[in-house]
């Protein structure tokens, strides 16, 4: 799927929210102004709970881990929630993602855990976190102007720093047990080889 046989028929630009059932409309909304900047480009956004975007946007609620993988690899740029599924999908096949976590005080999620996490991701070369729309606008252009520079080896697989680092994030972020637990199990299934083809993402979640 990745390297030199990319399907480059697929949209430019993909945006994914993730499947959480909080609204992240706010990066919808972003995803209208890059098209207001962008006059033609092509642009899929997985817009889940959130709202469908205006504007001529191509949009789904969800989509199966395939299609969306798919997309990943052939688009110029990729913008994701700050869930570790939605970085680690986009990892697996060689894309070094742009991303948004979901703010707590804005009602975008149960608690802060994406806020903390993301930068360790940012910290190991597995994302660009993007905290407004101004840097948003001007990393997306330079990435259509250069698709290389998002582009990396995909990701090899060690669960157990990555869920031991998420565990300590998460019990800053308070969560509780339950989904403290949840998360875990997440990351570990993704970052496993094994679930590669067995995993139903729709876009990523936590």
């Amino acid at each position: 799927m990745t390297g030199q046989h990319r399907d480059q028929s697929g949209p430019r630009l993909v945006i994914s929210v993730g499947t959480d059932m909080h609204p992240f409309d706010r990066l919808v909304a972003w995803s209208e102004a890059l098209a207001e900047q962008h006059p033609g480009l092509r642009i899929m956004v997985q817009h889940g709970a959130s709202r469908a975007p205006q504007g001529g946007i191509e949009s789904v609620q969800a989509t199966d881990r395939d299609t969306l993988l798919r997309w990943y690899d052939g688009a110029d740029v990729v913008i994701t929630q700050g869930g570790p599924g939605s970085i680690l999908d986009a990892r697996a096949v060689g894309v070094i993602p742009l991303v948004v976590p979901r703010d707590p005080e804005l009602g975008e999620h149960v608690d802060g855990h994406q806020l903390a996490f993301t930068p360790l991701m940012e910290s190991e070369g597995n994302a660009v976190v993007v905290r407004d729309l101004d840097t948003l606008q001007e990393l997306v252009a330079q990435r259509l102007a250069h698709p290389e520079v998002a582009r990396s080896e995909p990701r090899e697989a060690h669960p157990e720093p990555a869920t031991d680092a998420l565990a300590q994030l998460v019990d800053r972020a308070r969560s509780t047990p339950r989904r403290r637990g949840m998360l875990l199990r997440r990351t570990t299934s993704l970052l496993a080889p094994s679930q590669r083809t067995t995993h139903p993402a729709t876009g990523g979640n936590a």
